[in-house]
Formats: C-alpha cells, structure tokens, sequence
C-alpha cells in the first residue's frame, strides 16, 4: 500500500512543481531572464504528463486503497 501511495503522491507533487516552477519564473524573474515560449510549453507539458499519470494510477488502485481504508 505505501508504494501505492508513494507512487501517486510523487507524481502528483511533480505535476504542482512544475506548475510552481513556471509560476516563479514568471512572476519573480526579471523579464529579460524569464524563459522562452519551448521552455513554458515543456513545463506544462510536464504538469501535464505527471497530474495525468498520478490521476490514472489513483482510478486503478482505488479499489484497494478505499478496502484498505474500509471505505465502500
């Protein structure tokens, strides 16, 4: 069950930390330092790629996280 959790927790904080990256990027560097238009795209991408995988992973180990929990 921990690698269970493990696995959709990790995937999940590095969707949001790619998100928090391009915020900060955005919002605190100077604009002649903030990144090009690939650069945004890719960080998206990779919030993308990892929210998807962790929503994915969570629907099919639901049945055994809600019989661990004893939740019907």
């Amino acid at each position: 069950m921990l690698a269970i959790a493990t696995g959709v927790m990790l995937n999940l904080a590095m969707g949001f930390s790619a998100l928090h990256v391009l915020w900060v990027n955005l919002k605190l560097l100077p604009p002649e330092f903030r990144p090009g238009w690939a650069i945004r795209a890719g960080l998206v991408g990779c919030s993308i790629f990892y929210i998807g995988i962790s929503a994915i992973a969570l629907r099919q180990q639901w049945p055994r996280v809600a019989e661990w929990l004893g939740v019907r």
